[in-house]
This record gives C-alpha cells, sequence and structure tokens, in this order.
C-alpha cells in the first residue's frame, strides 16, 4: 500500500485513475476557501466535466467532484457528506454531472427529525455511485434508524419500492430523476409533478438587508434622541425573528418593541455627504473612526458606504431558518427587515388588493404549503430547517389569483381568527382545512396559462348566476 499524507484538492496525482474513492470530507463552507483555489479547482472540474460550478459551492464539493474525476470507468465511489449536495443552489451542477458522467446507484438519505451527528446541526447524506454511464435506477433511502449495513446492501440490490420499520426505500430510473428536486427526498420529485405553481408565480423572493455592521446601521430611540439624526434619515426596522412572535406585525407591536428598548430604526442615508445635516455627518464620521468603511462589505459602496441596501418595505417576511414552526409574517406596518428574514413581494394584481395579500399570507401558513417546507428547504438535523430564497422559489402553492370574492373573505376571515387565536389548534386546522379543499378544486380546473386563469376568474365573477 503507498500512503500520501497530502492536501487531497492541491495534490497532483499525475493523471492516476482508482477502482474506488471512499471519503467522508470536511464540511468547510465556502468562505473558508481562497478565490485562488476555488478558481484554480472550478477550471479543472470546468475542463474535465464543461461545467462552471458556483462560487458559493462547499468545500466537500470540490472533494466529491474530484474524486470522480480519479475514477476509472466502473470505479465505485461512497461518500458521506451533508445532503446539502443535492439540495443548495449549486446542486443542480452536481446533479448534472452525475446524470451524465456516473451512476448515482443510491443516495442514503436520513429522516429530518434524525441527528446523524450528535450536538451538530448537519443532515447526512451517503452517496454510492459508479463512473460512467447506462440506463438504471436509482435507490433512494430515508432512514429512521440504522438498520445495519448488510441490510442497508441488501435492500439497495433488491431494488424494491417497500417500507421497513427502518426506513422507506423508493427506485427512480435514473433518466426520471428531475434536476430541480432534491435528490434526498424522493417525495419533493412527486410534488414537483403536481399541478400547484410555484410561489414565484405570485411573489418575488428577495434576501433581507445586509448592513455589514448592525450595531451601527440599527438604532434604539434613546441612540437616535442622543446622536438628534433628523427622522427622514430613519426607517422602521425588524432585527430579529424573535421580537415578532405573531403571524402579522403592526404599529402597535412596534411601539411596544420602541418601548422595550429594541433596535427599531434603520440608519438609511443615500444623499451626497456635503448635503447631509452636521448631525449626520458626524454620524458618519464616527462610523469611519471605527473603520467600517473599511469592511468588505461597505466598501464596495462607491464612497456612500452609510448609505444601506435599498428596499421597499415588504409585504410578507418568512423566518427562512427556523427551530420549530415557521412563520410567514403580514407586514401590516411596512418596516424593513434585516436579513435573518427573507422578503416576498406580491406580484402586482395581488400587491393592490390588501384582501389577496392577506390570503397569500393564510395559504403560505397553511399546512397545505408549511408541510412542503422540509423538502424544499435544507434539513440541519432535529427540527431546525433553512431555504435560500430560489428554494422558496419552487414551493407549489394554491394562487391566491383564482379565489373567488366570497372565498377571499372566508379565508380572511379563518386567518383573523388564527392570529386573533394563534394558540387555538381548532383554527389553524380550520384554515388548513379550507387552504386543502380550493387545491383540490384548483387543481381539478382545466391547465390554463395564469393569465387565462385570471381572467377566466374575473369574467365568473361578473358574469350573473
Amino acid at each position: 500500500m503507498d500512503l500520501l499524507c497530502a492536501d487531497y484538492l492541491t495534490a497532483k496525482h499525475q493523471g492516476q485513475t482508482f477502482d474506488a474513492v471512499i471519503c467522508n470530507p470536511p464540511y468547510t463552507r465556502h468562505h473558508h476557501i481562497t478565490n485562488e483555489l476555488k478558481a484554480q479547482l472550478s477550471q479543472e472540474i470546468q475542463n474535465q466535466f464543461g461545467v462552471r460550478i458556483s462560487g458559493f459551492t462547499s468545500l466537500f464539493v470540490y472533494f466529491f467532484l474530484k474524486a470522480l474525476t480519479q475514477l476509472r470507468i466502473g470505479g465505485r465511489l461512497a461518500f458521506i457528506t451533508p445532503s446539502e449536495l443535492f439540495e443548495a443552489s449549486y446542486a443542480k451542477m452536481v446533479k448534472t454531472i452525475l446524470q451524465n458522467h456516473a451512476i448515482p446507484e443510491a443516495i442514503i438519505g436520513f429522516d429530518p427529525s434524525t441527528q446523524v451527528f450528535a450536538g451538530v446541526d448537519t443532515a447526512g447524506c451517503i452517496t454510492l455511485a459508479t463512473r460512467g454511464y447506462k440506463p438504471k435506477n436509482t435507490v433512494l433511502i430515508e432512514l429512521k434508524t440504522f438498520p445495519g449495513t448488510a441490510i442497508l446492501l441488501e435492500a439497495i440490490r433488491l431494488q424494491e419500492n417497500t417500507v421497513f420499520e427502518w426506513g422507506t426505500v423508493q427506485v427512480v430510473p435514473v433518466e426520471q430523476l428531475i434536476i430541480e428536486a432534491k435528490w434526498s427526498n424522493f417525495q419533493q420529485m412527486k410534488t414537483l409533478k403536481s399541478q400547484s405553481p410555484p410561489l414565484n408565480n405570485s411573489a418575488k423572493i428577495m434576501r433581507g438587508i445586509a448592513t455589514g455592521a448592525n450595531d451601527y446601521f440599527c438604532l434604539t430611540d434613546q441612540e437616535v434622541e442622543q446622536l438628534k439624526l433628523p427622522t427622514q434619515y430613519l426607517q422602521p426596522v425588524i432585527t430579529k425573528t424573535r421580537l415578532v412572535p405573531d403571524l402579522y406585525f403592526t404599529q402597535e407591536h412596534f411601539e411596544t418593541l420602541r418601548n422595550a428598548g429594541h433596535k427599531v430604526w434603520l440608519f438609511n442615508c443615500t444623499e451626497p455627504r456635503d448635503r447631509l445635516p452636521s448631525q449626520v455627518r458626524e454620524y458618519i464620521e464616527y462610523g469611519e473612526g471605527l473603520g467600517l468603511h473599511q469592511r468588505s462589505l461597505l466598501s464596495l459602496k462607491n464612497g456612500r458606504w452609510y448609505m444601506a441596501e435599498q428596499r421597499q418595505p415588504p409585504p410578507i417576511l418568512f423566518t427562512y431558518l427556523s427551530r420549530g414552526k415557521t412563520r410567514f409574517i403580514h407586514n401590516v406596518m411596512g418596516a424593513q427587515a434585516l436579513n435573518v428574514f427573507l422578503l416576498a413581494y406580491p406580484n402586482a394584481q395581488i400587491a393592490q388588493n390588501p384582501e389577496r395579500i392577506k390570503a397569500l399570507v393564510a395559504i403560505l401558513n397553511s399546512s397545505v404549503v408549511t408541510e412542503q417546507l422540509q423538502l424544499f428547504g435544507r434539513s440541519y438535523g432535529g427540527d431546525t430547517i433553512k431555504l435560500e430564497p430560489r428554494e422558496l422559489d419552487a414551493l407549489p402553492i394554491l394562487d391566491p389569483l383564482c379565489l373567488s370574492q366570497t372565498e377571499l373573505l372566508e379565508i380572511n376571515q379563518l386567518f383573523d381568527a388564527l392570529c386573533a387565536n394563534a394558540d387555538n389548534s381548532t383554527h389553524q386546522k380550520a384554515l388548513n382545512e379550507f387552504v386543502h379543499s380550493l387545491q383540490k378544486e384548483q387543481v381539478l380546473l382545466p391547465k390554463r396559462p395564469p393569465i387565462q386563469a385570471h381572467l377566466f376568474q374575473a369574467i365568473h365573477q361578473l358574469t350573473p348566476t
């Protein structure tokens, strides 16, 4: 046996290929990889597979793809990684390479409630693949408990759709694997084939504001008073998800946070320095004394480092990294929000009608939608889940523009009742059942392009019975 102790990603193997690669790579995020190494590895992968990978790719993906380049045709790969390998925004590239250059024979995931590594919020995934391509099946397994190696390998060999006490086995032809789906969850591929339109048909999803220096940009009432900052340079802001425990945020909630001494104002100045009042210039100079203007995020703003990211106040907020229950919050007051939230901006047809905005929030807080968040987001073990903007885009939902005026009134009343009695499961159940019944009706309607569906509904409402 020849053993080499070296950096796997930079070591020169002089074109060697191998019968097998077995790996449990480091789970380092992309922030800790130098730009030089990213560029080098990206070029090597592009030369090999003709695919350019994202700069947001985590370190373990480079290990995975380099290992694939070093396999002989017919060589076998066994990798332990986070399930993010098949769930993140860059996963489409990984799945494309696997479909074109290998046979993903088995992908073994773990039930979202399972913590694979004690005390660590990482959802584990085991990938077994063979280099080369021929039509074959992929066995997708979700484990509740580990049954032992022999039993697991036998389930992969048999290739039968089966539910065991220890988990579920699904068999899918390789060519039917949907690139947009999370391969660590077969149920999502079924969902993607459903007739419900994705959320991005109804709303644009963006990250909240990244200030680069929250303590400087976010201020309390007392700090604003001491600094004598004019109100035109301030905007109401929500800085933490725990500060909004309800499904809605109003002026009354805002005043409660103000009185409790929370940071509720965003310093937002867009004008050139020479046009600013002396108090504002002094505060900017104070920030420069702290060296804030030299921080990477703030130094890119062409001299106006003190200008916060510009966003319209979002009608809907989403707690995208959640332990336990995720929430879509109706931002009635119109406060800004930091990047601990995702922001949802309904399309023009919904945005011009407050009743339809509320209906969209109600739909998003129903179990019809929230139960699918695990499918479209990334599980970090236990009850922790995270969704990125493009993952939330794909979430199938009931189209609020297809609701009749009567349905609109009823769903708004159900949501108001839930907001007034958030701990009452009866109101949540009533909303869930109503949205489920509406979704079934919408699925049974003939398929039409979205604009035709909206016109159809409008004509239906105008036509006498």
